[in-house]
């Protein structure tokens, strides 16, 4: 049986090792979408189209076609998606509650966040009813004429 030999000093690191794996492209199709997904949500938000993107990945040597990489692109904003709504608020509620609240509390601030409370929109619906609230007991007789 072959002995092992130890590593050397500066692969005995097992965080180095990682970090020189994660700088590596990925072999598999979906692993390289992955591995892009930062950069690609960034020209989504900046206004780039899917298309636009694929076209400029495959100017770069990404060989995908189209229709494989709106495909891989749906499954990723999907798994996103269903992580922060796991996590009970999304990035667009975020972004609305930042921009929406201009007394917000700096970062370096202890702020308390809110317990997460499902029925919190049904309590409010119901406190802020429109049109006529029917009261359901007797009425006053000091208010009949």
């Amino acid at each position: 049986m072959p002995e092992k030999v130890p590593a050397p000093a500066e692969q005995a690191n097992p965080h180095l090792c990682l970090n020189v794996l994660t700088a590596q492209r990925p072999r598999g199709k979906m692993a390289q979408i992955r591995w892009l997904w930062p950069g690609i949500v960034e020209a989504i938000e900046a206004g780039h189209t899917l298309k636009e993107i694929c076209a400029h990945l495959q100017q770069y040597g990404l060989d995908i076609s189209y229709s494989l990489f709106r495909h891989y692109a749906a499954r990723l904003r999907h798994r996103g998606a269903t992580k922060q709504h796991a996590k009970g608020t999304t990035v667009a509620a975020v972004r609305t509650a930042a921009s929406i609240s201009p007394a917000a509390p700096a970062r370096g601030t202890d702020a308390v966040p809110s317990p997460f409370d499902p029925l919190a929109n049904l309590r409010e619906r119901l406190a802020n009813r429109p049109g006529f609230q029917f009261e359901e007991r007797p009425p006053d007789d000091s208010k009949l004429f």
